[in-house]
């Protein structure tokens, strides 16, 4: 979403409108940014997946303490 915003001779601030679609990615959560602005402020720059794949099979070990001193 954008909002165009106006400081002088007033803060005035725009309705907001969307400027893209949103897509969840596989980092979301874990502290990386799916996007990055550019230093003038005018584009974005968006990671989106290139192919649709399962995600690969989480092992849970338990007791994985116990195992090493085997």
């Amino acid at each position: 979403m954008a909002v165009e915003v106006q400081e002088a001779p007033a803060l005035r601030i725009g309705a907001a409108r969307a400027i893209g679609e949103a897509r969840g990615g596989a980092l979301i959560g874990l502290g990386f940014a799916d996007y990055d602005v550019s230093p003038d402020g005018q584009r974005f720059l968006v990671r989106v997946p290139v192919r649709k794949e399962a995600a690969p099979p989480l092992t849970l070990v338990l007791n994985w303490v116990g195992e090493l001193a085997r």
